[in-house]
């Protein structure tokens, strides 16, 4: 039997050739596209895009529609201690980080999308300005997400999050 994450190296590494779209598609901060995006690129950047709107207006029900619902759903989140495994640990994590932003502006840019059948990785820049708890902050960072075509939907099935690097801060 084939391990989930095996699924997943294997369809990356046999779908790259084949499926990247010239230069991976690029986008403005406000997250239009240029034309470089495939349309199977184009659906699961829409899918990304309508999940970053539902975190803005705190709309916890439809955050949780965009996500696949099983034991397979994993997340790594910057200051973690270990990575959510489960959609019995994936949605409590969702559930906590809708409950405490008070506010939030999100941007998402620069995807970069592969599409192999009914997989996708899609990697993506995020800036958030954000309230939580009375302070504000701002976080810059790179997504990436496994995508899984379900019912004629997207759900993101993995998501890695990573903090950007900061010249700054060395």
């Amino acid at each position: 039997m084939v391990s989930l994450e095996s699924a997943i190296i294997g369809s990356a590494l046999g779908g790259v050739k084949k499926r990247l779209p010239p230069n991976g598609g690029v986008s403005t901060i406000d997250g239009t596209v240029s034309e470089l995006l495939t349309p199977e690129g184009r659906e699961v950047w829409d899918a990304a895009l309508s999940r970053a709107a539902a975190v803005d207006r705190r709309d916890l029900e439809a955050v949780l529609a965009h996500y696949f619902q099983g034991p397979e759903a994993t997340a790594v989140l910057p200051g973690a201690a270990e990575p959510r495994r489960g959609w019995s640990e994936v949605k409590p994590s969702l559930e906590r980080g809708i409950e405490e932003f008070q506010q939030s502006r999100t941007r998402i840019s620069e995807p970069r999308v592969i599409v192999m059948g009914d997989w996708a990785l899609l990697t993506y820049r995020l800036q958030s300005d954000s309230r939580v708890h009375d302070i504000d902050f701002n976080w810059v960072g790179w997504i990436s997400e496994v995508f899984v075509m379900r019912h004629g939907r997207w759900l993101v099935l993995h998501h890695h999050a990573s903090e950007a690097y900061r010249p700054d801060s060395l």
